[in-house]
This record gives C-alpha cells, sequence and structure tokens, in this order.
C-alpha cells in the first residue's frame, strides 16, 4: 500500500515538490519544539523570531551552503533521501533517455537496438509467464503469432489503464490539497470579514482607537490605517496598558504577520506540526509583546499588568486569522513570563542574538561537502554492452531444419546452446546439440565466439567418442564447465526415457527417472574422456565445481557436499553447504555459493575453506523473498569472486570488507542485466583474461522456479561487457 501510494506522489511533480517541503519543514519544527524550553530563559523576541525560519522553508525549502549544519546530518540525509526516493520516476526518465541516446557507444552508432525498440514497443515491461499447463512444442510455434498478438494488446492495455489510474490517483491527491489550501484561505477572509462587518459601528474615541461593546479584548484590524478596538468596560488605567500593547504589535508589524503566517501555513494544512509551529508562533508573538510593554514601562508596572492579564481571561478566544490583539489566550504562560522578566543586560543581550543567528544559519544552512575525486572505474570509461547473440538463433535453427527435413533426414537441430561458458583460455565457448531422431543419436557442435562478437564453428574433438560412450538418445548433457585444471567437465545423465520425449510420454503413465550419473574429464587436445567420481544416492539435481589441484566438489539438493582427489580419485572428505541456493565455484583456495541471511533477507555470498570450514560472507543488496533460485549470478576468476544482478555487477577478493562496485545500469550503457526494466534475469558471469565480462541471461518466468520445464542455464541471450575506448582487447573501440 505504501509503495502504491508513493508511486502515485512520484508520478506527479507538484506533488513530489510538495511532499518535499514537508519533510523539510517537519524537521525544522521539531528542532524548535526541541530548543524552544531552552529559549524561555532568554528574551522570547528570540524565539519569536526563529519561527519566521519555517515560512523560510516553506517558501523555500533548498538549502544554502554554509559552515556548518544545525540539523542532525542524519536528518539532512533523511530529508535528501525522500526527495531523491519520491523522484525515481523522473531519473528512471533521465536514465531510459540517456540510454536511447547512446545504446552500446560508438560500436552501435548510439542507438537503441531493433530487438529493444520491438521489445519495449510490444511487450509489457515484464516477460508474461508462460504456459507450463502442457503443449507441445509444435503447437506452441502453430499459436505463437496469436499469442504474441494477443498478449502485446493486453499488455499495451493493461499498462495504459495503470498509467491513467495512477494519473487520476495523482491528479485526485492534487485537487484535494489545493481544496484544503482553498479552504483555510476562504476560512481566514470570512473570518477578516465577519470581524469588519461586527465593529462596523465602532464608536471612534481618537486617533485610530475605537470602541464597541461587543469587544471583550482588545486588539488591531485593518491595513492603511491599523486601528485598534477596545473593550467599552476599560478603566482609563487599563486602556493606558492595553493600548501600550496594540501600539507595540502595530509597530512590529504583528497585524501583517499573523494572516500572512497563516496564509504560508495553509500550504500544508494536513501537517499537525504546520499548526503547532502556527500556535507557538502566536503564543511567542503575545509574549514578547508582553516583555516589550513591561520594558517599556518597567518592572514596577509587572504586577498590575498581570492582573490585567487575568481579569481579561474571561474574554473570547479570538479567531485565528484576526489580527493580534491583547487577547487572553495561554494567560498563565504568559503571566508567568511577565513576573519572571528583568530587563536583559548586554550579556544577555549578545547572547539572544549570538542564538539566534547561529541557530538561523543552522537550520538554512548546511556544511560544504568536500568533493571526493571520481572512483577509479570512471577513469577507465564508460562500460557497454554488446549481445553477442547466440550460435544460431531460432529463424537459423529453422532454416536448417527445413533442409534437412527436404533431404529425408530426421537430424534436427537445438535452437539454443546447452550452456555459454568460458574456456581456460578466457574464450565464449558454447555446445549445440544435434538431436537424429532416426538413429536415435545426439551429438554436438562446438562455437566459439570470435573478435567482432560473433561465433564461429570449431572442432569439437571428443564427440565421436561421446557418441561411444552415450550411444541413447536417454542419455543427457546437463551441464559442462571448464575446471581450474584446464580440462573440460561433462556432467551427462542418463533417463530411462529420452528427455525431449518425455513430455509426451509421461502423460502415458510414464515418469522420468535417473538410470545413472557421469562425470567425465575431456582433454579436448586429445578427444579423450576420463570418468570421473558422482555421488551414489544423490538428492535431485548434482553440482560440481574444481580447484586448481585437481579436487572435485560435488554437492547435491540436500547441500550434502563430497571431495574426491582428481588423481587418485579417491574421497577426501565431506561436509554441508547449508542454505545453498546456486552453482558451486571454485577460487584460489576457497568454494564459493550463493546463500541468503535469514534476517535480512537478502542475498550473501559465502566463502569456505578447502576443507568447508566457512570463511567469509559478503552481504548484497539483492533481495530474497523466497525464489528457489536467486535473481543473481555468481563467477569466480582466480581469486576474486564476481556478482552479477539487476543492479549491475561487483567484485570481491577473500579478506575484503564488502564488494565493490565496476559497473551498471545507473553509471554505464547497461541494458538486459536491468531485470526489473526488460525481463531478464542472470544466470551465469564470467571475467575474460582482459578485464571484460560475459553474461548469460534468461527470460523472467513469474514462479518461483523460475525455469519449470527447461534447463536454468539454457541462455536466451549471452551478453559481452567492456569498456569503451578499451584497446588492451576484448573492448569495444
Amino acid at each position: 500500500m505504501m509503495e502504491r501510494g508513493v508511486e502515485i506522489i512520484a508520478g506527479n511533480t507538484m506533488l513530489v515538490h510538495i511532499v518535499d517541503i514537508c519533510t523539510v519543514t517537519s524537521a525544522v519544527v521539531l528542532f524548535l519544539l526541541m530548543i524552544r524550553p531552552l529559549m524561555k530563559r532568554l528574551p522570547r523576541i528570540g524565539m519569536y523570531i526563529l519561527w519566521f525560519l519555517v515560512l523560510v522553508r516553506i517558501l523555500c525549502p533548498a538549502t544554502v551552503n554554509g559552515i556548518y549544519g544545525l540539523l542532525p546530518e542524519k536528518v539532512e540525509q533523511s530529508i535528501g533521501s525522500i526527495g531523491s526516493y519520491m523522484q525515481v520516476e523522473g531519473i528512471v526518465e533521465k536514465i531510459e533517455m540517456r540510454r536511447r541516446n547512446t545504446y552500446g557507444g560508438s560500436a552501435n552508432g548510439y542507438r537503441l537496438p531493433k530487438e529493444i525498440q520491438i521489445r519495449r514497443e510490444d511487450t509489457p515491461r515484464l516477460s508474461p509467464r508462460e504456459d507450463k499447463a502442457g503443449k507441445p512444442a509444435a503447437l506452441e510455434k502453430t499459436t505463437a503469432v496469436r499469442g504474441k498478438v494477443q498478449e502485446t494488446d493486453k499488455g499495451k492495455t493493461m499498462d495504459v489503464l495503470k498509467q491513467l489510474r495512477q494519473f487520476q490517483a495523482g491528479e485526485w491527491l492534487l485537487v484535494i490539497w489545493g481544496a484544503g489550501v482553498f479552504c483555510c484561505w476562504l476560512y481566514m477572509v470570512f473570518s477578516i470579514l465577519r470581524t469588519r462587518w461586527r465593529y462596523s459601528d465602532a464608536l471612534w474615541l481618537h486617533d485610530n482607537v475605537y470602541q464597541h461593546p461587543l469587544a471583550d479584548n482588545s486588539f488591531v484590524m485593518g491595513l492603511l490605517p491599523p486601528k485598534i478596538y477596545v473593550s467599552e468596560n476599560l478603566s482609563a488605567e487599563d486602556r493606558r496598558y492595553v493600548l501600550c500593547h496594540e501600539q507595540v504589535h502595530i509597530a512590529r508589524k504583528d497585524y501583517l504577520v499573523k494572516p500572512l503566517a497563516f496564509t504560508i501555513f495553509s500550504l500544508l494544512w494536513f501537517n499537525p506540526l504546520i499548526w503547532a509551529a502556527y500556535y507557538f508562533m502566536m503564543k511567542d508573538m503575545e509574549i514578547s509583546c508582553d516583555e516589550a510593554v513591561i520594558r517599556k514601562l518597567g518592572c514596577q508596572e509587572r504586577e498590575y499588568y498581570s492582573h490585567l492579564l487575568l481579569s481579561l481571561a474571561s474574554g473570547r478566544r479570538m479567531a485565528v486569522s484576526q489580527n493580534p490583539g491583547f487577547s487572553a489566550g495561554t494567560v498563565k504562560e504568559r503571566i508567568l513570563s511577565v513576573m519572571r522578566y528583568r530587563r536583559p543586560g548586554r550579556a544577555v543581550t549578545v547572547m539572544l542574538c549570538a542564538a539566534v543567528v547561529l541557530c538561523g544559519c543552522g537550520i538554512v544552512s548546511e556544511p560544504v561537502k568536500k568533493v571526493e575525486s571520481m572512483p577509479e572505474k570512471q577513469e577507465k570509461g564508460l562500460w557497454v554492452e554488446k549481445d553477442m547473440g547466440l550460435s544460431m538463433d531460432d529463424e537459423a535453427a529453422d532454416e536448417y531444419n527445413k533442409k534437412h527435413q527436404k533431404k529425408g533426414e530426421e537430424t534436427i537441430l537445438s535452437q539454443r546452446p546447452l550452456e555459454c561458458v568460458l574456456d581456460s583460455r578466457g574464450k565464449p565457448v558454447q555446445f549445440v546439440k544435434l538431436d537424429d531422431e532416426k538413429e536415435k543419436e545426439v551429438s554436438y557442435s562446438k562455437f566459439e565466439g570470435n573478435e567482432d562478437g560473433g561465433w564461429s564453428k570449431a572442432e569439437n574433438t571428443w564427440s565421436a567418442e561421446y557418441k561411444k560412450r552415450f550411444p541413447g538418445r536417454n542419455y543427457d548433457l546437463e551441464r559442462y564447465k571448464y575446471g581450474w585444471d584446464g580440462f573440460l567437465y561433462l556432467y551427462v545423465v542418463r533417463y530411462n526415457l529420452c528427455k525431449a520425449d518425455a513430455w509426451y510420454t509421461v502423460g502415458q503413465g510414464k515418469s522420468l527417472q535417473v538410470l545413472e550419473r557421469h562425470l567425465m574429464r575431456v582433454d579436448e587436445k586429445e578427444g579423450t574422456m576420463t570418468e570421473m567420481p558422482v555421488m551414489q544416492e544423490p538428492e535431485g539435481e548434482m553440482d560440481f565445481a574444481v580447484a586448481s589441484d585437481g579436487t572435485i566438489l560435488l554437492v547435491d539438493q540436500r547441500n550434502r557436499a563430497e571431495l574426491y582427489n582428481g588423481r587418485t580419485l579417491e574421497k577426501t572428505g565431506e561436509f554441508d553447504m547449508p542454505q545453498r541456493m546456486s552453482c558451486v565455484y571454485a577460487g584460489d583456495g576457497f568454494w564459493t555459493y550463493l546463500t541468503y541471511d535469514q534476517k535480512s533477507k537478502k542475498i550473501q555470498i559465502r566463502l569456505l575453506d578447502e576443507a568447508g570450514d566457512r570463511l567469509q560472507d559478503f552481504t548484497t543488496e539483492v533481495d530474497y523473498k523466497g525464489e528457489a533460485r536467486p535473481f543473481a549470478a555468481l563467477g569466480v576468476k582466480d581469486n576474486t569472486v564476481i556478482l552479477a544482478c539487476g543492479e549491475g555487477i561487483y567484485e570481491a577478493e577473500p579478506g575484503e570488507k564488502k564488494l565493490r562496485y565496476i559497473l551498471g545500469h545507473e553509471t554505464d550503457n547497461i541494458y538486459y542485466l536491468w531485470s526489473e526494466l526488460y525481463g531478464y534475469v542472470v544466470v551465469s558471469v564470467f571475467k575474460g583474461d582482459n578485464g571484460d565480462y560475459y553474461a548469460a541471461m534468461k527470460e523472467y518466468r513469474e514462479d518461483t522456479a523460475i525455469y519449470p520445464d527447461e534447463s536454468p542455464y539454457d541462455p536466451t541471450l549471452f551478453l559481452h561487457y567492456s569498456q569503451l575506448g578499451d584497446t588492451d582487447g576484448g573492448g569495444t573501440n
């Protein structure tokens, strides 16, 4: 509910400005209420002057640079953060405009790519949840066009309705605010006109003094010239004191201050602190006027003046918008103040002036902040994002399949690679599945990333060996990684059914069951394979990582981990990896994975030593809301841990206190990584030997598993991040 309110307010510039003024003014009022008891020991004129700072802050909420600030630093920061948070929509708009003009730097002609334009125009902000109730792939393709049109129209309609609701809600709030201000001003005008009409037949006494039987207390009314109205029940002596009081008000222009203050305070009529400020300002106005009268008549008149205040206490309270007068409101505090009054000496006067000046300057100003040098990442240049594409997109795959079907072949090429990784040379690599339904065999084609950001087919030395060891289509290559030892590792699972055909056969009462698990170490130079140890009875999926000395870490879904010597293949240890929610990775002397903190509900990076003992946790700003897989990905390069999430890419090394920001959509030309805007989440991240980064992305799914019916590692996008002007290698110039 609160987020909805903030979203409505943030959509209206005027409402944002009102909230900003209200926040700043509330902090000033609270500060003045805190120091008011201390200021009672000094002449009350000082506190009366300080209340004018509230009027100044309403009319001009911005601070000026000064030597110091009197408001606590946390208060100043909170005020600033509220203003920034309320203006988040404006910030997003500015970022979006910058992206439209500068996407990809000079390499892309400083323009938004067509695929982003089409997606932003034809799809909702987040990709809709795909139907997983059960449709064959062929049937999905036949209804794809119609479904896309329907989803597009629905998405556009929902966006328009949402914006219309937000617009109307924001406008209604603005109308309510304006109506409140108008009612306050109308009340003030009505009260003044009513008082003028009521005392229009007052009897003139002398000068600007008038007498009327309905006047319970004296007051000043009018502008040119101001008139003093007194009660006809006053004695000549009492009238002398009353007129002295009113003349002080006229000399100080208080009869103008009161309606002006009411007018300005009415701009924030919904804030109770504003009316508290008005109440205490009027009280301090009257008390300071009493002190001026005693100072003028002499301290020996204090007793008589106090009795006069008490005798008038039974009079009716004046309307809040009337001009100031010898009213009986707050009589107790006024009498106490009069009885305690002493003519201030030079020291007290100096102290009062110093207090007013110091408090006033401290409230309306803040210290000049030292300008820090720009971080090193800005000096290196702007990071840009480039979509490397996949080895073969949907259209090319369809053409390939049609060509082979015309020849009578049943070989079907997968439309996407299994996974995009970096090999031991830091070069992008992916393997594309070739599924021969007629021969019931599977082989793989290897593609390598080239310098222009595309892919080229490379020799795959182990494809023939793979066919011999795993001849059937029910063997499925689940994952592959390059270990620190330079070898390629393949994790192969044999099912009782072909996984590609399971969609049809499961509905006939058959279930997909795991029969065998194999972890193979591949020597790509020789094309040979070596069988490595696997967990005997793992719970669910199995993951693995390989350290530089060849030590193999195996872990299952119960987070039970086992260690094996890569040379002797003997088991060397076991331990638990509690709350693991990502793949495991090997670093220089440590293992790492993603977990979460139960208190803060934030994702954490956990580091374990080689024996499985906990070394360190890095806290991130990624929220965890119960997803099976976090909206973040982890990677390791040598001794560096890498985190990629919607906010950007971060790095840290063991022993550092926190993650270091590298790049992101707030500072660089980054698009797809921003999951909230473009509907993709990162599933893996790598760092190249040249300091550039690679990230595999998947389309967002609105369920906790994110990827219910396909591998979470099959990428939809594979992105390359480099610095503009980086000529050391790999970058986009």
